[in-house]
C-alpha cells in the first residue's frame, strides 16, 4: 500500500501552478495553436459533448491524435478509448486510464480539444475499486505562453474525492466516497465568486475561484500509474482495473460564443486577404 505522505507530496508537485513533474510537456500542450482546434469542444459543449464513440470517429486503442486529443509525451499509463463498461450511463465507449509498464508513480495526461472560455463541466466518471490508483479532472486557463489552475477534483485512492484550491494548491478532502465500479456525473460551475463541485446528487463543496481567472480553457484528465495495485474487480472484457471518463461536456461562459464567432470572422478576412 502507498504511503500517505508519499501520494501527498506527488499530489502538490502535479498540481502547484501550471507545474507538473512533466512540466516541458505541459508546455507543449498550452502551447499549442487554441485555432487549430477549431474550438469544436466549446461549441459541441452545449450539445453532446464528447462520448467516445464511433459515430463521433473515435476507434478503440490509443486516443493521442484522435479529434484532437493530446496526451503526455511519452504516455505513462495507457489512456485509450475502450469498451467503457457500458451499463450505468447507456455508452458503449469511453475514455479509459490503466496501469501501464511504466514506473508507479509516473503522471500520465489526456488532454481534451480546446474548450476555449468555459465556466462549466460535466463528466461521467467511474472508477473501478479502491486501493489502486489516483485520477484527477483538471481545467486550465490559457494565460499568454503558459496555462493557470482554474480547478481540480481527484478521486482518491483510499476512496474519497479531493478538491484542490486553485490559488493556494491545497487539496481538501470532501470526505465524500467515490462510487466503485459505478458510473456517477461529476459537476464543476465556476460561479461569480466560488466554484461549486457536485458527484452525481451529492454537493462536494466549494473553492475559490483562481485569482488568474474565472473560466478555462483546457481539461485534462490523469493518473498515477498505480492501479496496479488496486484488489478490486476487474473490468469487464478483460481489462485491467482502471478510471473510466465518458459523455464530458464543457459549458461556455456567457459571452463566449460572440467571441469565438468574432475569431471566427477575423480568420475568414485573414484568408480573404
Amino acid at each position: 500500500m502507498k504511503s500517505v505522505m508519499f501520494k501527498s507530496a506527488i499530489a502538490m508537485a502535479i498540481v502547484a501552478g501550471s507545474a507538473m513533474s512533466a512540466s516541458a510537456s505541459l508546455k507543449g500542450f498550452v502551447a499549442a495553436n487554441p485555432e487549430a482546434y477549431g474550438s469544436r469542444f466549446a461549441v459541441r459543449g452545449t450539445d453532446n459533448g464528447i462520448g467516445f464513440e464511433a459515430g463521433e470517429g473515435y476507434v478503440q486503442g490509443d486516443i493521442t491524435g484522435q479529434n484532437g486529443w493530446l496526451t503526455n509525451s511519452p504516455p505513462n499509463g495507457a489512456m485509450q478509448v475502450r469498451n467503457g463498461v457500458g451499463a450505468g450511463n447507456g455508452s458503449p465507449n469511453a475514455l479509459r486510464l490503466s496501469v501501464g509498464p511504466q514506473p508507479q508513480g509516473t503522471f500520465g495526461l489526456a488532454e481534451a480539444p480546446a474548450a476555449l472560455s468555459s465556466n462549466g463541466l460535466t463528466v461521467d466518471t467511474r472508477i473501478d475499486d479502491n486501493g489502486g490508483g489516483n485520477y484527477f479532472v483538471r481545467g486550465l486557463g490559457i494565460l499568454g505562453a503558459g496555462a493557470f489552475l482554474a480547478f481540480r477534483v481527484e478521486f482518491d485512492y483510499r476512496g474519497t474525492i479531493l478538491l484542490q484550491n486553485p490559488n493556494s494548491g491545497t487539496l481538501i478532502d470532501t470526505l465524500v466516497p467515490w462510487s466503485a465500479n459505478a458510473y456517477q456525473t461529476l459537476t464543476v460551475s465556476i460561479g461569480a465568486t466560488a466554484i461549486s463541485y457536485q458527484y452525481g446528487a451529492t454537493p462536494l463543496g466549494t473553492t475559490p475561484i483562481s485569482t488568474l481567472g474565472s473560466i478555462f480553457d483546457l481539461v485534462q484528465f490523469g493518473h498515477d500509474n498505480f492501479q496496479g495495485f488496486g484488489s478490486g474487480p476487474f473490468s469487464t472484457g478483460g481489462d485491467p482495473a482502471a478510471g473510466y471518463f465518458d459523455n464530458l461536456t464543457a459549458i461556455p461562459a456567457p459571452g463566449a460564443f460572440a467571441l469565438l464567432g468574432l475569431g471566427g470572422l477575423v480568420a475568414a478576412r485573414r484568408r480573404r486577404a
